[in-house]
């Protein structure tokens, strides 16, 4: 019993310090004091240390002997290798969904266009909210792949891109892709694989360069390899 109390306390450990990260209320670079965060979530210091753990894995914080652990910086580099596995692994989701999840991606699509449409102010807790809700056709399609790995690593990426989006939401409101979303399956439901394919490029694409450049006014690393 104690055991799963802990990994309890864990869990919404990992929760509520990775919903700060995303959102910007733990900014890139801050040091994670133990102490203050542990009175904070009014937990003990060991399941705290395990959600550290947790986190490290998925690149929202890293530990150094002389720092402890401090939130991962945000990088034109770290942007670059995401659209990248996102454009390797969402495309080929593309060429191999069949029609039960192609079903999955349209009632997706349908729970957006409700949401949206019953959701017009935006404060903390909409901007949330509107992030998990946009990015559930993505992570849809890449669950079609039935890949538990493939599965495994997009939920690490899903949480590091959800910081950017963020900035995109501060930066430019709310602006959200359904009608994409909803090209990319008229085209697959026509069976056009390669035109669906080429319209998610231009739109990851797309998300892409937006990002860039909301990025490029906060940090100074250059890209080594343009897109």
């Amino acid at each position: 019993m104690l055991m799963m109390k802990i990994l309890g306390v864990t869990e919404a450990a990992v929760l509520a310090i990775r919903r700060k990260i995303i959102s910007g209320e733990f900014a890139p670079s801050q040091k994670l004091v133990e102490s203050e965060l542990a009175d904070q979530l009014e937990i003990s210091r060991p399941p705290l240390r395990e959600a550290f753990r947790i986190l490290q894995q998925e690149g929202l914080v890293v530990g150094s002997p002389r720092r402890g652990i401090s939130v991962v910086d945000l990088s034109l580099k770290d942007l670059e290798d995401i659209y990248q596995f996102r454009g390797f692994i969402e495309l080929h989701a593309v060429e191999n969904i069949d029609n039960d999840n192609l079903i999955r991606l349209e009632i997706s699509i349908e729970k957006t266009s409700g949401w949206i449409a019953e959701n017009t102010d935006m404060d903390s807790e909409g901007l949330w909210d509107f992030r998990r809700i946009i990015t559930e056709f993505h992570v849809t399609l890449v669950e079609s792949l039935n890949n538990s790995y493939i599965k495994r690593c997009y939920s690490c990426l899903i949480s590091n891109l959800a910081r950017y989006h963020f900035l995109q939401f501060y930066s430019d409101g709310t602006h959200h892709s359904v009608e994409d979303h909803k090209k990319i399956i008229e085209f697959l439901k026509q069976g056009q694989t390669q035109q669906a394919k080429q319209f998610l490029k231009e739109h990851l694409n797309w998300s892409y360069l937006s990002l860039h450049k909301i990025v490029s006014g906060k940090v100074t690393q250059p890209l080594k390899n343009g897109h």
